[in-house]
């Protein structure tokens, strides 16, 4: 079985605040005795609450006692919903759906909240989403806003899909591609406010 840990964070930083970004650079070691084929994302966690520093469903092949180097064009960007202000204890692990053996890396991030005192996003009122439970679509309704962007989220933290918007009030989600189970969906209006509900996809 294939068994991957984290080899290195390259220039991952000690000390972050709101707003800076974090270009990812992850290597990525195949301890084990077979190798290693398929998608591959990397998840970090701290307090509970779980984000990815490199997400990409195309499948790659790490042979046994070798390594990959991941770059996330994306990257990483620092806030509040992810850190504290202090230290941070963050646990850094590769995550696939394929049966392997994972081995997690612990670091510590000092975070400096640069936002304390500037009030959150606002939520989106008047919002609907149903049904719920769902089975292959999705719809959403906003009778106030119009609706920019809609993630949906696993419950390990999982980005599910991204769907963007030029603005809308009325939309309909494809599910199709969703396993039976509990989601979190996240809408983004266009004025920056944010909605979160929880759904479930029969």
């Amino acid at each position: 079985m294939a068994n991957l840990q984290i080899y290195a964070l390259v220039n991952f930083p000690d000390t972050v605040s709101t707003g800076d970004y974090i270009p990812v650079h992850v290597i990525v070691y195949n301890v084990g005795n077979t190798p290693y084929q398929g998608p591959l994302q990397i998840a970090m966690g701290a307090w509970g609450t779980t984000t990815f520093l490199y997400f990409n469903n195309t499948p790659i092949l790490i042979l046994p006692n070798d390594t990959i180097s991941l770059v996330s064009s994306l990257g990483f960007y620092v806030d509040s919903t992810f850190f504290r202000q202090g230290n941070n204890v963050v646990v850094v692990w590769p995550y696939s759906s394929q049966l392997v053996t994972y081995t997690s890396t612990i670091v510590n991030i000092w975070y400096n909240d640069l936002t304390v005192g500037i009030k959150d996003p606002q939520t989106i009122n008047h919002l609907q989403a149903y049904p719920n439970p769902a089975n292959d679509e999705l719809m959403i309704h906003s009778s106030e806003e119009l609706i920019e962007d809609v993630r949906i989220w696993s419950v390990t933290g999982q980005l599910m899909q991204i769907n963007h918007y030029d603005g809308g009030a009325d939309l309909k989600l494809s599910l199709q591609d969703l396993m039976a189970g509990y989601y979190t969906v996240e809408i983004s209006s266009l004025s920056k406010h944010v909605r979160r509900l929880k759904i479930i996809v029969q």
